[in-house]
């Protein structure tokens, strides 16, 4: 009997059908948001090219779903709803080949089981379109006709009616549909081809158009500047990857939408991310997160689907081949970034901003200072014969722009200011560089580039002693290998002290003491010698190219002005340093025109 204990214990028993049905409805129907997925994804599986989305309540008292697809015949409308029941898949060795959405027949009979259902469908070639009624636990009604153009129509009604355990789990309606809406995006920047439209209570939210894959990119991700991503398209091997990442430059602390996509479908996977973050790893500002969508297009056969209940994991057949291949991808695009942030409003609210003129950071001017020294100039009567001299020069022809080739974006040094930048004129206008950031991007290249070459090591005519506690040498010796690859060559002398035979030879201006001391550091910081093969190394090479580094302060003479432009125009990944900051700005002669309120 159900119920019956056996000794403290419940007995075995066999569970009711209809209960079978609401465990596995459970799997799949967690929330409104999931049959808002469902639904679309059969729609796009039928060959739509429009979708109305209409819900209720957060989804909680009615979804509706509308099609132009291909339509369910009469006679398979019962089927449809059956559990199992798929036109999608023929057998077993169909699994290896799944390039639709749906294929285990679950959806429709799941909803089902959790809520009201009503589906009203037409085939092209049928007369009229066919209904049928669906109810938890009750048998459903067979089809009627009905007033439908050719697609398919699905309504749920009654979230979880019956089944209060879980209605009571489910949050306000402004939160439920918060979770559609981000189904509906990441549908519709999978499927440019798709019109979609969302509606909340009566209220569009999501409209938007069949486009190309760049324009639905622009339609979904909405405020964020197109001018802050990179466009990425590369194949390696059987992979094309595909998509658009944030600039270095302009990625926040905030959360960013970040979006992956494996032959069309939306997953989550470590692997994809880890490659992500190995990537972006010595371009961005500490707590920065870039926003992404990328999309990673191969054969079926190398990757299985069918490994979660809503499909939101996948396996890789070959997981370390495609996160070396992600990474390379996403490394060469950063690259060859080139951005620019631009000065644009007026001199009394001036604003660093982007190309597209949203605001990102705010400029202070010393207002009293700079009075002050205006004052001393127009304190000093001009001559009349420079006045007119001046007149003069005003009505003459203005010069030509200067023509910099496309070797040297960042034109001609003109000069330092400050006690750390350097400014240049360029096409635009001028260029401000931060020297210390440049040269600290530029080393760090050059030393990555050392130790794949496995030269560049500086060998000291007399090792150098240096004294360090017992553990510190034990983390450098497990490190040995990799210390090695980098240029250091130390041996323990005593428990207590190494000695140090040769460094890097970018960094032998250094104190080989120093040098060490800063290891240990990262050693501590970092963790086992493991991490240092993987990650860590970066992270000496980084800390070591920014202590090398122009420091504030120094005067540079144009010669080394002159180096170090021209190196930032060869170095990779040059607009920003190892941290993420910006290692340049431009003023074009637009936001100039503003400064000086020329043309108002």
């Amino acid at each position: 009997m159900p119920g019956d204990k056996l000794g403290g214990r419940m007995s075995i028993q066999i569970l009711d059908s209809a209960l079978v049905s609401q465990i596995a409805a459970g799997e799949i129907i967690e929330r409104p948001a999931s049959i808002v997925k469902e639904l679309v994804e059969n729609s796009l599986d039928a060959g739509a090219k429009s979708l109305y989305i209409a819900v209720e309540e957060g989804g909680i008292r009615t979804i509706r779903v509308t099609d132009d697809g291909v339509g369910i015949a009469r006679e398979e409308l019962g089927l449809a709803v059956t559990p199992h029941a798929t036109s999608k898949l023929s057998g077993a060795a169909g699994l290896e080949t799944i390039t639709g959405f749906g294929f285990r027949g679950e959806a429709l009979a799941s909803i089902a089981q959790v809520a009201r259902v009503s589906l009203t469908s037409r085939t092209p070639d049928a007369d009229s379109a066919w209904k049928i009624m669906l109810e938890p636990g009750l048998a459903g009604a067979p089809p009627a006709p009905a007033a439908h153009p050719s697609g398919t129509s699905v309504e749920v009604s009654q979230l979880f009616f019956s089944v209060p355990a879980r209605r009571k789990f489910l949050r306000r309606p402004a939160t439920e549909f918060a979770h559609i809406a981000e189904v509906v995006r990441r549908l519709a920047l999978a499927n440019p081809a798709v019109g979609f439209c969302l509606e909340h209570d009566g209220r569009p939210v999501i409209e938007v158009s069949p486009a190309t894959s760049a324009l639905r990119f622009r339609q979904i991700i909405g405020q964020r500047p197109t001018a802050d991503f990179l466009d990425l398209d590369s194949r390696i091997g059987p992979l094309h990857i595909y998509g658009h990442i944030e600039r270095p430059t302009a990625a926040d602390s905030r959360g960013q939408p970040q979006y992956l996509y494996v032959n069309g479908r939306w997953i989550r996977d470590r692997v994809v991310s880890h490659a992500l973050e190995q990537a972006y790893r010595d371009v961005l500002f500490h707590g920065r997160k870039p926003a992404w969508v990328l999309f990673l297009e191969l054969s079926p056969e190398r990757v299985d689907v069918n490994v979660h209940p809503m499909k939101h994991e996948v396996r890789f057949r070959e997981p370390r081949a495609v996160h070396e291949a992600v990474y390379e991808s996403i490394k060469a695009g950063l690259a060859r970034t080139r951005a620019k942030v631009v000065v644009t409003e007026s001199a009394h609210s001036s604003l660093y901003t982007n190309r597209s003129g949203t605001a990102t950071r705010d400029i202070n001017f010393d207002w009293t200072r700079l009075a002050e020294s205006a004052n001393r100039y127009v304190s000093e009567p001009v001559p009349m014969a420079r006045a007119r001299e001046f007149q003069s020069a005003s009505r003459a022809e203005p010069p030509a722009l200067p023509d910099f080739s496309h070797e040297h974006p960042l034109g001609r040094v003109l000069g330092q200011i400050g006690t750390l930048y350097l400014v240049t004129e360029t096409a635009h206008g001028l260029a401000i560089i931060d020297a210390h950031a440049a040269h600290e991007r530029v080393l760090y290249e050059r030393l990555k580039r050392g130790q794949r070459a496995g030269d560049a090591v500086q060998r000291l005519l007399v090792p150098v002693e240096v004294r360090l506690d017992a553990a510190a040498v034990e983390h450098l010796l497990e490190a040995r290998t990799v210390l090695e690859s980098l240029g250091f060559e130390l041996d323990r002398i005593t428990p207590d002290a190494v000695a140090v035979r040769s460094v890097p030879a970018l960094l032998s201006h250094l104190s080989p003491a120093e040098l060490v001391e800063d290891l240990v550091a990262v050693l501590e910081r970092e963790g086992s010698a493991e991490t240092m093969v993987d990650l860590a190394a970066d992270r000496v090479l980084a800390d070591f190219a920014c202590r090398a580094a122009i420091r504030s302060g120094r005067r540079l003479d144009p010669e080394e002005m002159e180096a170090l432009v021209r190196q930032m125009e060869t170095t990779p990944r040059a607009d920003q340093c190892n941290h993420g900051r910006p290692s340049w700005v431009e003023l074009n002669l637009e936001a100039l025109d503003r400064l000086f309120r020329r043309g108002r």
